[in-house]
């Protein structure tokens, strides 16, 4: 018995409507080459002075923030979010503190020779870590607090020879669960695929996949988007990554 969804022949109005999706698809995309555009993103958060109101972190000259995690110590609320700018074409790790009605940049707090973005971070007793995406290395590597939240150390690599994106690490049920977008195409599409590996420690080189990998195969719900809520279950939250939408 096979219990997926079984697929079929599309009908000639839906071809017809992927056609016409894939053409302004390719439209848009030729227009943003030749008019030299450049596609940006913005962080918000919410006010908690004034109700249904929200602050925007105004992105940097030449480039964007995006991928914020939040972190909560004390009466700090620290933002981790991907600095990204065109003319090094390379994402590094940025810091901001959060106020009720402001916020102040604290500054770089990890970079590297590669692209880092998606600054997942979780603690372990008393250490606080981040798995950044490090796909242009084929490595998902953890980092290390020596000084929370600005001192940040490399720790070891979990998985070599693998390219994978927006990867969170959570514990449940008594093992180490991660969770990562895996291109197995090898055209650096990280959309599609969403695999899960696990093991009895968060730090371990030997994490085993799980058997119906990839467990999402997807481009519309694939892709993580964010911190993975514990509350009576598992929440995963995740992007839309259709024909032309980000």
């Amino acid at each position: 018995p096979y219990k997926k969804k079984i697929y079929k022949l599309p009908s000639f109005e839906k071809q017809i409507i992927y056609i016409f999706k894939t053409i302004l698809f390719l439209i848009r995309k030729i227009s943003f080459k030749f008019l030299n555009l450049k596609l940006f993103w913005n962080i918000n958060f919410y006010s908690k002075k004034e109700k249904n109101s929200h602050l925007r972190i105004k992105n940097p000259k030449n480039g964007f923030f995006a991928d914020p995690f939040i972190i909560s110590k004390g009466r700090d609320n620290y933002c981790f979010v991907e600095k990204l700018d065109y003319s090094e074409n390379k994402g590094k790790i940025h810091l901001f503190n959060l106020r009720e009605d402001s916020y102040k940049s604290l500054g770089t707090v990890l970079e590297e020779k590669f692209h880092l973005s998606y600054p997942y971070i979780f603690k372990v007793k008393n250490n606080f870590f981040m798995c950044p995406e490090s796909s242009n290395i084929n490595e998902i590597r953890l980092y290390k607090a020596n000084n929370f939240p600005k001192d940040w150390v490399f720790y070891k690599t979990l998985i070599r020879n693998i390219s994978a994106a927006d990867t969170n690490i959570i514990y449940y049920k008594n093992k180490w669960w991660l969770f990562s977008n895996v291109d197995t195409s090898k055209l650096n599409e990280h959309d599609s695929e969403l695999h899960i590996f696990y093991s009895d420690k968060f730090d371990s080189s030997e994490w085993i996949p799980h058997q119906n990998n990839p467990v999402i195969f997807d481009a519309n719900k694939a892709r993580n988007a964010g911190k993975i809520l514990q509350n009576n279950g598992l929440f995963r939250v995740y992007q839309t990554q259709g024909i032309g939408i980000n």
